[in-house]
């Protein structure tokens, strides 16, 4: 895991086509704003864990 300290309006770019800014930070939340191709498919982290889990246990019926 890589740990970035950035502010606001500042931010990153991961390989060369996906940007992310830091929007706004307000106590303990942090907003940011992702860029990246429409190609490219985002997932929330716990939506792959479900679906994960959820393959593994149709899988223990079978």
């Amino acid at each position: 895991m890589q740990v970035f300290s950035r502010g606001v309006n500042e931010g990153l770019v991961i390989g060369e086509d996906i940007y992310v800014t830091v929007l706004d930070i307000y106590e303990d939340r942090v907003r940011l704003g992702i860029s990246s191709p429409n190609n490219c498919p985002s997932y929330w982290e716990q939506t792959l864990y479900v679906e994960e889990a959820e393959n593994f246990a149709e899988l223990q019926l079978q």
